[in-house]
């Protein structure tokens, strides 16, 4: 991979309603360490590269779309990788972790107390690189600055973005790539009514600007929760544009957007923009989670696309 850059097309979507539509297809970077992973890593890379280093430390969950791409990065450079994950062995064989061990990724388990007090330091432990949990920190957003400048050199004229939220690297750097004309809106697949006040102790720009909110009304259920709605709106959106879904975090933003233009949200005048930000490895361990209750022609169906697409 080198010090290769790398971009992503910005796509019209033909989505009724006032306004214009497009999707920043960041999952077409790369099938393994694409989306927003790419650019929240880019960085943290080259820190590697550049440093006395022999290994990282990272953090995330049995199903963690950051430590899947960080472990397929780690593998084609080289580089050992321990993973920390939340929880008690054994670890369960989910699709991630699967793909962990196949790329010879050091695990380790951490009980929830010990998790949660370590799993946002980045710091430099010796000859050890420590990533915190999504990757999210001044590295990443210094990574999604780039995505909000090239949003903004292919559609001069862009007004709203909208990006699904998680460890909020990706929010607070689109909020600081744009300027304080551009709404941005984080979308919450979870139940987290403080994650605003959560994320603005973590992300000082976050605090400074007041051109983003977040939408808590999407998370059908909670992190990572079947609800039918997300499987019909992965179906459609595949079938009508062509583009692929995660059921955890770009499905939500999806059925927000279709039920914000319901709403008439949106002037005639606006330049949305969705940032797809991949995480569509993590399909396979949805389904194999939910198969009981999802129709098997659907299951099908969304297998065979998440395996045609790696």
């Amino acid at each position: 991979m080198g010090n290769c850059t790398l971009s992503s097309p910005l796509e019209p979507l033909p989505l009724t309603g006032p306004g214009q539509i497009h999707i920043k297809r960041d999952d077409l970077i790369h099938p393994q360490w694409g989306g927003n992973k790419w650019r929240k890593l880019k960085y943290h890379l080259e820190a590697y590269r550049t440093g006395s280093f022999n290994r990282m430390i990272s953090y995330g969950g049995i199903h963690s779309n950051h430590l899947y791409a960080l472990a397929a990065l780690c593998h084609e450079e080289g580089i050992p990788l321990t993973a920390r994950i939340r929880g008690h062995p054994p670890v369960p064989l989910t699709p991630t972790i699967q793909a962990l061990m196949q790329w010879k990724v050091n695990i380790e388990c951490l009980g929830n107390v010990d998790y949660r007090q370590e799993k946002h330091q980045f710091s430099i432990q010796g000859s050890t690189l420590v990533i915190p949990e999504g990757g999210s920190d001044e590295l990443a957003i210094r990574g999604i600055r780039e995505l909000a400048t090239e949003i903004r050199q292919s559609l001069p004229d862009v007004s709203q973005v909208f990006v699904p939220v998680g460890s909020g690297g990706t929010l607070a750097g689109l909020v600081g790539g744009f300027g304080p004309k551009i709404r941005i809106t984080g979308i919450v697949p979870m139940k987290a009514p403080t994650l605003g006040e959560d994320l603005c102790r973590r992300f000082p720009i976050l605090s400074e600007r007041s051109n983003w909110h977040l939408l808590h009304d999407y998370h059908l259920g909670g992190f990572g929760k079947y609800h039918p709605e997300i499987l019909r709106v992965m179906v459609d959106w595949q079938a009508k544009y062509g583009i692929p879904l995660d059921p955890v975090y770009t499905a939500k933003m999806a059925l927000a957007m279709e039920d914000l233009l319901q709403q008439g949200y949106f002037d005639q005048a606006d330049q949305v923009v969705l940032i797809h930000t991949g995480g569509l490895q993590g399909t396979e361990g949805f389904f194999n989670a939910y198969r009981h209750r999802i129709n098997p022609a659907t299951a099908r169906k969304n297998d065979r696309g998440f395996r045609k697409m790696h």
